[in-house]
């Protein structure tokens, strides 16, 4: 059982975080409880990642399903800062592929890589839904939703910037990354797209997936994921972390060679 901060600790830790991001005297601090306990962390992530809070029901899902398969690849899809890399490492999956097409996002994952000494494949592009080509990536200050996709919770008149995009069965093919075991996917809105580029590596290796759809950007696009993975034979568990604002819902996704051994409540 990993120990929790206490209230008060909480407080503290909250307006030390908040001082350094008005100052800039540390960019980077350890993570305080948790799993992640100890791991240096870009100061201006989500503060329940300091806490030891962040996604707690797809973190210990996450683990409890990795103690099993410790020869796993995880492919990270929308990695931001490297949350669900560095959770993956420091359980002891090594083979790990990371996508982060924000390149202010992808220089603080390289740096935060580096300080803690970890071995993760990473690379500087967008994941879509067919084959190679370029996208439009919005430029915002909300750097964890930035997308590609035509959003409505952005709006029209944003910069853009265009930046490479490869579908999963793309890189399978170009051998970019290797047999995928789990997948996290949290792209923002073109979650769907995402999954039709990866039918063939669905199809031939059926790996788990962390699932975060985006109603807020783009309505429907969670009904057609939890269609399309359904009508593929996964069962989708929808998870219970609390989010900022409604339309995004996160689901743990197993595949119909495991649904016999895997338990699934909550089951859509």
């Amino acid at each position: 059982m990993q120990q929790q901060l206490s209230a008060s600790k909480k407080i503290y830790l909250k307006f030390l975080l908040k001082f350094f991001r008005i100052t800039g005297i540390k960019k980077y601090f350890p993570i305080q409880a948790g799993v992640l306990k100890g791991i240096l962390f870009n100061v201006y992530a989500d503060n329940d990642i300091f806490y030891g809070n962040y996604e707690k029901d797809a973190v210990q899902k996450i683990i409890t399903l990795a103690q099993k398969n410790k020869e796993s690849t995880f492919v990270d899809v929308g990695a931001h800062y490297g949350f669900y890399s560095i959770l993956f490492f420091r359980i002891n999956i090594k083979n790990i592929f990371a996508f982060e097409p924000d390149a202010s996002n992808y220089r603080i994952l390289l740096k935060t890589f580096e300080l803690n000494k970890l071995q993760v494949h990473t690379f500087n592009c967008a994941v879509s839904g067919d084959g190679e080509y370029e996208v439009a990536f919005s430029k915002t200050k909300m750097s964890a939703s930035n997308t590609y996709i035509h959003s409505n919770m952005l709006g029209e008149n944003i910069i853009r910037e265009i930046i490479p995009a490869f579908s999963i069965d793309e890189l399978m093919r170009k051998k970019k990354i290797s047999s995928p075991a789990f997948i996290k996917l949290d792209v923002e809105g073109a979650e769907y797209l995402v999954l039709q580029g990866a039918l063939n590596t669905i199809e031939k290796h059926q790996p788990y997936f962390l699932l975060a759809t985006h109603d807020c950007h783009l309505p429907g696009v969670r009904d057609n994921c939890v269609n399309l993975l359904n009508s593929l034979g996964y069962h989708l568990e929808a998870l219970t972390d609390v989010k900022a604002f409604p339309g995004l819902d996160d689901f743990f996704c197993t595949p119909p060679s495991a649904v016999l051994t895997q338990p699934i409540s909550n089951a859509i």
